[in-house]
């Protein structure tokens, strides 16, 4: 496995991925089209958050969305790797400490609860950051 920056040719997966998970983790996803959705994570990107990628046998198998001070949009990993420790190895590539509060701008409400605490910040996938 390694892991590198997206490309533009990868973010066609990123957001479909994101775009399915999302609306199954939390009912904020409701109401909202399919582009809306991947609109969310992608105005992280457009403001300054990197997207990390995991790859195996040149096929994508996870992803992660990131910026420094302990922020982290999402992350995915493939059903068919899940448990053999690609979205730890994704997040340590990313430089997110779970021993830390993590902050986010998606909350997860349905189905299981992140593993780690999160501060909400829901305004990071709508506007800029003030500098």
């Amino acid at each position: 496995m390694i892991t590198r920056p997206a490309t533009s040719d990868d973010f066609g997966f990123v957001v479909e991925t994101f775009t399915k998970t999302f609306r199954r983790a939390s009912t904020h996803a409701e109401g909202l089209e399919n582009e809306q959705c991947g609109q969310l994570l992608m105005n992280l990107v457009s403001n300054g958050w990197s997207a990390t990628v995991a790859e195996q046998d040149g096929k994508l198998i996870g992803w992660a969305v990131h910026a420094p001070k302990n922020r982290l949009g999402w992350v995915y990993v493939s059903e068919m790797v899940r448990g053999q420790g690609v979205c730890r190895y994704l997040l340590k590539q990313a430089e997110v400490q779970l021993t830390r509060v993590v902050t986010t701008p998606f909350h997860v409400n349905r189905g299981p609860r992140p593993p780690f605490r999160c501060e909400l910040r829901p305004f990071l996938c709508i506007a800029s950051e003030p500098t």
